[in-house]
């Protein structure tokens, strides 16, 4: 069970950096090219951590996910600060 949800999250990880590169790619938007690499990382990362069983373990399993999530949470920081106020 714990393979299909992995598996799952691959696929889900994996196809928001396919939206996020499309996007960029149309709307000519270079900061999303990063964020669309953290989100393709983040999910190759779970591909590895289907092979080891835990996501802390090896220990730089565990950096490469921090570092995807860093990436990620401050692209939805700035997209956040750019919105359009009302």
């Amino acid at each position: 069970m714990e393979d299909l949800v992995n598996g799952i999250e691959i696929f889900v990880w994996i196809t928001i950096a396919v939206v996020i590169a499309g996007r960029a790619a149309i709307a000519a938007r270079r900061d999303y090219w990063l964020p669309a690499f953290a989100f393709l990382a983040f999910g190759i990362s779970n591909a590895v951590e289907m092979t080891t069983g835990a996501w802390w373990k090896p220990w730089w399993l565990l950096v490469w996910k921090v570092a995807c999530l860093v990436v990620i949470s401050r692209f939805f920081w700035l997209a956040y600060r750019q919105r359009p106020k009302k």
